[in-house]
């Protein structure tokens, strides 16, 4: 429910981060906000991330059904989403968001990350 909660009020939304982060967290979500470069993210989080020069996020260890959403909210600055090891995104080493509030959602099979 928070990850379809955090893409409705983050893309193309007038909300600021702080209100959507209290409509989340009212649901169970844990919103986290991202303004330096790195951030490593736990499971069950969604992960508010915008810095001009870039955010690199590091998924936890996969684990079976763990899930992360990712959202750019910078308006310039690519936010890098990265495996702590030799896991894969949907068979890639990486998964990019270069565009202002563009959004993946993962999910783990306990091996590798999957978006949703």
């Amino acid at each position: 429910m928070s990850d379809a909660l955090v893409a409705l009020l983050t893309y193309r939304s007038e909300l600021d981060t702080a209100t959507a982060k209290a409509l989340v967290a009212r649901l169970g979500g844990t919103v986290v906000t991202v303004t330096g470069t790195t951030h490593t993210a736990a499971d069950g989080e969604v992960v508010l991330a915008g810095n001009a020069a870039g955010v690199d996020v590091t998924l936890p260890a996969p684990t079976a059904d763990a899930k992360v959403t990712v959202v750019n909210t910078g308006a310039a600055g690519t936010v890098t989403v990265d495996t702590p090891g030799a896991e894969t995104i949907n068979g890639a080493a990486t998964a990019s968001l270069t565009a202002q509030y563009s959004v993946v959602r993962l999910v783990s099979d306990g091996t590798n990350w999957f978006e949703i």
